[in-house]
């Protein structure tokens, strides 16, 4: 082996540095072998690296560097010209030369290879990186679509539109529901506080000025409510909540807020008011209706006592007719009450729509203006309606006779039509006016005039108790057909526009459960004979002396009571000595229903006889199992009241 390691000892001083290290060191063996390898002839103009491959010129200059690096150093220690080569002669320098290149060979491979695949796995990972980041950016554009979507989607469904202001920058935003509310398509108005403030209703502008000017001062936030018109001319209720984000310095920099159209709801909340207040005034009008029925009860059986009693054709007979001819209106109007408050169901039963209109052209002709035709267009084979067929004659009577005020003086006519409607979603199809319609088959009446028609104001107003357009219209007027549909559970619709005339346009829910049925016999009522006492209850002083002295003309003995806990008393006393009760229903201490169990539990086959100034259908829904023997409704005559007494004890 030949000794050329004192040469490279000999000459440490020519060394970097960086390569004394024992690192350095084999950086520094790398290095010389890569010179070795590539054969190149160092000195000061070295140009060694053209002996490098073109590819890793271009893809790897850094190992191009590191092998200029290698024969600098080479070259700076003489390294091969004076330490190595001078114990060679020629013959032996190149076998060691070719050692030297094939180990430099294996190690430059080596390196190479490590740098590739060093390379190749920062790639792999920088591109994993990236189609992660990718994938998260598409995740996330896919999601703000969907929110997005999701978000005009809600506004649409709510009519709730939003915008956003920027003063310092100019800039206006509106949503596209915004648009839709403003009765436009998106983008095709210029977004601006202008643009809302033109398309305001006249009287609510002023108002929202200033509740404007507040709020864009940064005083205070308040909700607005106001109107806006549409380019066809109609209107739209508008809620709109505006906030006020400030700024570095205090004063508002952003304005965000919501437009929510309210329109329907409300005209819910009106309806719901509407229905409230007719249920209020409802409750009110059926108390008075029963009051004023009692003090009816009263005045009436006096009257009939007073006509039983006279000499043969008195002076006072007339007036007395007179008396009982305003009883009888007196008592249509307690009838319109209770049908006002809903309870007007009095005898229902299944009836003909067309049958009951045919019955009435007689008293509708007398009723209209003599320039006023009436037309007729009836449906033939309509099917049954469940109803009462004097109030539905009331109904129509209504509607003939607002329809020909309408006309007025003038030539028109009026016509009355009977059909068949499928109602599929009863409250889009009709008003509502606080109860509620189910889908199905239902028999139309309808009344539809020539007339002057309705504004907005009047149609508003229409259900309004005392309610007229007529300088000296009274009464309930349409107030009370409304009670009788709520009772009937029909619905109304109405169209009417001013100078073009109205329709009135009822349904009643069709019975199809079977046909009409035949006309019922006249029942037979056999003459009760007076046998035993009657037990006459009522809290009325006036009515128990009436109707004692009625009962008394028919040849009954009668004891009166004067609550429901008395009449029990008189009762347990001497239970054998009364075959009937006759008992009013609503009596302080004991009202009729506990004074019915109480007589019942000592008596079970006792016949009593209910008395009330409401209707039988309100009252027999409370009685249904209690086997009633009759019953009666004030204010009654006293033929009624005979055929009732005499019906029970028959």
């Amino acid at each position: 082996m030949h000794n050329w390691m004192p040469s490279f000892r000999a000459r440490p001083p020519c060394l970097p540095r960086s390569h004394r290290s024992v690192l350095g060191r084999v950086e520094l063996a790398v290095l010389l072998c890569a010179g070795a390898a590539l054969g190149a002839a160092p000195g000061p103009n070295w140009a060694g690296r053209r002996s490098l491959p073109l590819e890793i010129i271009e893809h790897f200059p850094a190992m191009t560097e590191l092998v200029d690096k290698g024969f600098k150093i080479i070259h700076n220690c003489n390294f091969i010209n004076t330490g190595m080569a001078q114990p060679f002669d020629g013959a032996g320098v190149l076998p060691r030369r070719a050692e030297w290149a094939s180990l430099a060979t294996t190690l430059v491979a080596t390196l190479m290879a490590a740098w590739f695949w060093s390379l190749k796995r920062q790639v792999r990972q920088r591109t994993e990186a990236l189609r992660k980041a990718m994938v998260a950016i598409r995740k996330s554009e896919s999601e703000l679509k969907l929110s997005q979507e999701s978000l005009a989607k809600a506004q649409s469904l709510a009519a709730i539109g939003n915008w956003e202001w920027i003063p310092a920058m100019a800039r206006v935003h509106w949503s596209d529901q915004m648009f839709r509310i403003l009765g436009e398509n998106p983008g095709a108005l210029r977004p601006s506080l202008k643009t809302v403030l033109a398309r305001t209703h006249p009287d609510d502008r002023a108002n929202l000025k200033r509740t404007l000017k507040r709020t864009l001062a940064g005083r205070e936030s308040l909700p607005m409510g106001f109107r806006t018109v549409l380019r066809d001319g109609s209107c739209r209720f508008l809620h709109s909540l505006v906030e006020v984000e400030p700024g570095a310095e205090g004063q508002p920099y952003r304005f965000r807020g919501t437009v929510q159209d309210v329109t329907e709801l409300r005209s819910t909340e009106e309806a719901l008011r509407q229905a409230q207040k007719l249920e209020s005034l409802g409750v009110l009008a059926g108390g008075i209706a029963h009051d004023f029925n009692n003090l009816l009860s009263a005045i009436g059986g006096n009257l009939e006592l007073a006509q039983m009693n006279m000499r043969p054709e008195p002076a006072a007979a007339p007036f007395l007719i007179k008396i009982e001819k305003i009883l009888k209106r007196a008592s249509e109007l307690t009838h319109q009450m209770l049908a006002y408050s809903g309870k007007g169901r009095i005898a229902v039963k299944k009836l003909s729509i067309n049958q009951i209109a045919e019955e009435m052209p007689h008293l509708l002709e007398v009723s209209i203006s003599k320039r006023v035709r009436l037309d007729y267009r009836f449906e033939a084979h309509l099917p049954p309606i469940e109803a009462d067929g004097a109030q539905v004659q009331q109904v129509i009577m209504n509607l003939v006779t607002n329809a020909s005020e309408a006309i007025g003086d003038r030539d028109g006519t009026i016509t009355l039509t009977t059909g068949m409607d499928y109602l599929e979603n009863p409250q889009d199809q009709v008003e509502n006016h606080g109860w509620t319609l189910v889908p199905g088959l239902y028999v139309t009446l309808e009344v539809a005039d020539t007339g002057c028609g309705m504004n907005a104001e009047t149609r508003r107003k229409l259900f309004d108790p005392f309610f007229t357009t007529k300088f000296s219209g009274r009464g309930l007027g349409l107030s009370a057909m409304l009670g009788i549909l709520k009772g009937h559970n029909a619905g109304i619709r109405i169209r009417s526009r001013a100078g073009e005339g109205s329709s009135f346009k009822i349904f009643f829910p069709a019975s199809v459960t079977g046909e009409l049925p035949p006309p019922a016999a006249p029942p037979v009522v056999r003459s009760a004979v007076p046998t035993g006492s009657i037990l006459l209850v009522d809290d009325e002083p006036d009515i128990l002396e009436a109707t004692a002295e009625l009962l008394a003309a028919m040849g009954f003995k009668v004891d009166s009571a004067g609550d429901g806990l008395e009449a029990v008393a008189q009762f347990q006393a001497n239970p054998e000595d009364y075959s009937l009760v006759l008992m009013d229903l609503t009596m302080p201490r004991m009202d009729g229903r506990e004074a019915l169990q109480a007589l019942r539990s000592q008596a079970p086959e006792l016949k009593v006889v209910l008395c009330s100034g409401f209707n039988e259908a309100d009252v027999a829904g409370d009685f249904s199992s209690a086997n009633l023997s009759g019953f009666l409704q004030k204010p009654y005559t006293f033929q009624m009241l005979k055929d009732v007494v005499e019906k029970a004890l028959a």
